[in-house]
């Protein structure tokens, strides 16, 4: 019991991290530092086969440089009281991957908590010129499904006029595609119902 505490100590003392990068807020400026901490929770051995888990209250920690740091509240992004986000047994701090999902010029990246299985719940995020960081809305709204096993996916595509991933259907054994087309007016990915195939 001694031994838990102290490791819930060292994490909220250490401000675990569990994703970061480098991404300019604007082309032609020196790249931010953009990382994910964890402010206040708990660290234990609960992962995806006893691996190591960060539960509590997470920020989105933005540096630009010769600026103070901007801070975003990750959990309420999210709207989770708690968040969990395993820490990577094999690399110092798993990467963010960035894109331009919406073409606006400014950077956006996915997000999803802690998952064991083939698909992740993601949710996609912006970072403003300001630093701060706001959530990208979905049609319908919620996370996508995503057949992916990092933190930040690097699996979503960018397309002509949105963005297309993949999910694994358990069920079937197979992989269905989804797609979502940038709507400028309603400020939201809405998501574009496949076109039936035609019978023979």
């Amino acid at each position: 019991m001694a031994l838990f505490a102290a490791i819930v100590i060292a994490a909220a003392a250490s401000r675990p991290l569990v994703v970061e990068g480098s991404v300019p807020l604007k082309s032609g400026q020196s790249p931010a530092r953009v990382q994910v901490v964890m402010i206040a929770g708990r660290t234990e051995h609960k992962g995806c086969s006893g691996g190591v888990l960060h539960t509590g209250r997470f920020v989105v920690s933005v540096r630009r440089p010769g600026r103070p740091p901007v801070d975003t509240d990750l959990n309420a992004l999210l709207g989770a009281a708690d968040l969990s986000f395993p820490e990577d047994g094999y690399s110092s701090v798993p990467p963010i991957h960035f894109a331009d999902f919406n073409r606006d010029g400014h950077p956006d990246f996915s997000i999803a908590p802690h998952f064991c299985g083939n698909n992740g719940q993601y949710s996609l995020l912006t970072i403003g010129q300001d630093g701060r960081v706001s959530r990208l809305a979905t049609v319908p709204e919620g996370p996508l499904w995503i057949f992916d096993s990092g933190t930040s996916s690097e699996s979503i595509a960018v397309t002509q006029d949105g963005i297309q991933f993949s999910a694994y259907d358990n069920s079937s054994g197979t992989g269905v595609s989804s797609s979502y087309r940038w709507d400028p007016a309603r400020r939201a990915f809405v998501f574009i119902p496949p076109t039936p195939r035609p019978e023979n």
